[in-house]
């Protein structure tokens, strides 16, 4: 009961943003996506608008507002030969929140890119790794969103389909047919 959770761009739904647990989760998106939309319109979850740059601004000017970390749940990529993972292609906040969370679940997802700059994170900073890879996209799925292009555009529209994050495609796929091209 009454748990916090702080999500940026929900793609998915596991079950906090439905109606019923809101007794349970009280549910902060920062990012607008389809299913944050519907339960914000809904009354179910609350929207907190903030650009990059200042999701960290509390924590790092130690303000009065700032509000513990308990749990940080990020994707990572597998650890390297020294033990690093990379944040990936969103390395955003991670490095800060990190430093600040009391357990931090890294999600370990095998397509993530290995960024540069400081965007890693050791193995023993870890609490929890959880293996998250799963097999690339399929000629079929690629095919339903390219499905929705103009036939002289679906050639590319596969290609990128089949480029993107497996997890992300499949997320996306059952909401395709609601968006106007």
């Amino acid at each position: 009961r009454d748990v916090t959770v702080e999500i940026c761009a929900p793609v998915g739904d596991p079950g906090w943003m439905q109606a019923g647990m809101e007794e349970s989760f009280n549910i902060v998106v920062r990012t607008f996506l389809h299913n944050a939309r519907t339960g914000h319109d809904e009354g179910l979850i609350h929207y907190l608008p903030t650009s990059n740059g200042n999701w960290f601004k509390m924590y790092a000017d130690n303000r009065a507002t700032k509000q513990a970390i308990d749990i940080l749940i990020m994707e990572v990529s597998p650890p390297d030969e020294n033990g690093f993972c990379s944040f990936g292609f969103v390395a955003w906040e991670k490095r800060a929140f990190s430093t600040e969370a009391r357990i931090i679940i890294a999600e370990v997802d095998d397509r993530q890119i290995r960024s540069r700059g400081d965007t890693s994170i050791h193995v023993s900073e870890i609490d929890c790794l959880v293996d998250i890879s799963t097999h690339p996209a399929t000629d079929e799925e690629a095919d339903k969103v390219a499905a929705r292009f103009e036939p002289e555009r679906r050639d590319r529209a596969k290609e990128a389909a089949l480029m993107m994050q497996p997890r992300l495609l499949r997320r996306v796929l059952p909401l395709i047919d609601e968006v106007e091209l």
